[in-house]
């Protein structure tokens, strides 16, 4: 027995090492948003580690085949400039069962990781905070407003209580920021309005003609409903604060993507390996060391010109240099100037 136990710790460990992800027992996809009528349905059962591909087949990317048969085809001319995809963790039972294996994952990186390695780091804006790793790569002019947002409950404690925050822009009801399943609950909208309202605010550098990539957590309206009960009015309240609170975004990001951005939820259940990020950070934690993803080097946008100058002027000096030395080497002693200045005469007596 005591065998049996160690060996799924170490099989446990493994699986948290080795991927990036979030393990789900079951999947359940509803699209929100779809400018282009690519989904056949609105809702429809997903693989959960096809979730990625998936929403880089919308994007007009190549990806490996699957098995997801929810998607038609459309004009590869219009595809969605940007994505949202919130994976929101429900409470055990209120799905129906998907038929999926235990411990598959949903993982973004596969859209991710084109979108960066297609279209370069500087163009696109990708927020990815579903995923065990985070990542977030912005413009420049973007960089720096994303950096400053908490990333701890205290420091989001702290922007909560500001005059334009969800807790004072909403109707929360029955919550209590002081309760910490309410302040995770609110902590995690705060966390999407302060993203979208940096986005909104450098809306020149954002909507460029490359593809963004959004992903948030979202679990604290599984906290609340396991803290409080499923009919108690504090889960109501949240319930209705987030409905509220998510459609106020669909419409501004409709608003900043000219109603061509794709929005998708992804229902999950519980899983105890779940990690969310607010939970993780702490204020005496260093951030970890991002992954370079295999990319290429970000060079400047100098650099092909530079590179163009360098490389003909090489290829013109090393054709004139070969030129020169065979027309000198093929040359008639008796045809040219050179031979004739330079000849011994002999002196006449």
């Amino acid at each position: 027995m005591a065998a049996a136990m160690k060996q799924g710790t170490i099989l446990c460990a493994i699986l948290l090492l080795l991927g990036d992800f979030i393990l789900a027992d079951d999947c359940l996809l509803e699209v929100v948003r779809d400018p282009v009528s690519q989904f056949k349905s609105k809702t429809s059962h997903i693989p959960a580690i096809e979730i990625s591909d998936v929403i880089a087949l919308s994007l007009g990317m190549s990806t490996e085949p699957v098995l997801y048969t929810g998607l038609q085809s459309s004009d590869i001319f219009h595809r969605p400039c940007a994505t949202l995809s919130l994976v929101w963790e429900v409470t055990p039972g209120t799905l129906d069962t998907c038929s999926m294996s235990q411990h598959e994952s949903i993982s973004f990186r596969t859209v991710r990781d084109y979108i960066l390695s297609q279209f370069g780091e500087e163009g696109p804006v990708v927020v990815d905070y579903a995923s065990n790793i985070k990542l977030t790569k912005t413009p420049k002019a973007l960089d720096g407003s994303l950096k400053s947002i908490p990333r701890t409950l205290d420091g989001m404690l702290e922007t909560l209580q500001q005059e334009d925050s969800v807790l004072h822009s909403n109707d929360v009801g029955s919550l209590n920021a002081s309760r910490s399943a309410d302040l995770n609950f609110l902590s995690e909208l705060q966390l999407i309005k302060e993203v979208f309202d940096q986005v909104s605010q450098n809306s020149d550098s954002v909507v460029d003609g490359t593809p963004d990539l959004y992903t948030f957590v979202l679990t604290g309206l599984r906290e609340i409903q396991e803290e409080y009960g499923l009919d108690s009015s504090q889960a109501e309240d949240a319930a209705k604060v987030m409905n509220e609170f998510l459609s106020k975004i669909y419409k501004e990001l409709d608003s900043l993507y000219q109603n061509n951005i794709l929005i998708t939820v992804i229902k999950v259940q519980k899983s105890p390996s779940l990690r969310r990020m607010i939970r993780q950070a702490t204020p005496t934690e260093a951030p970890p060391a991002e992954p370079d993803y295999n990319l290429a080097t970000n060079y400047s946008s100098e650099f092909p010109y530079m590179f163009n100058i360098i490389l003909w002027l090489v290829v013109i000096f090393a054709v004139s240099v070969f030129a020169v030395s065979y027309l000198i080497g093929s040359m008639d002693p008796g045809d040219t100037i050179i031979y004739r200045m330079t000849s011994q005469r002999i002196k006449m007596e």
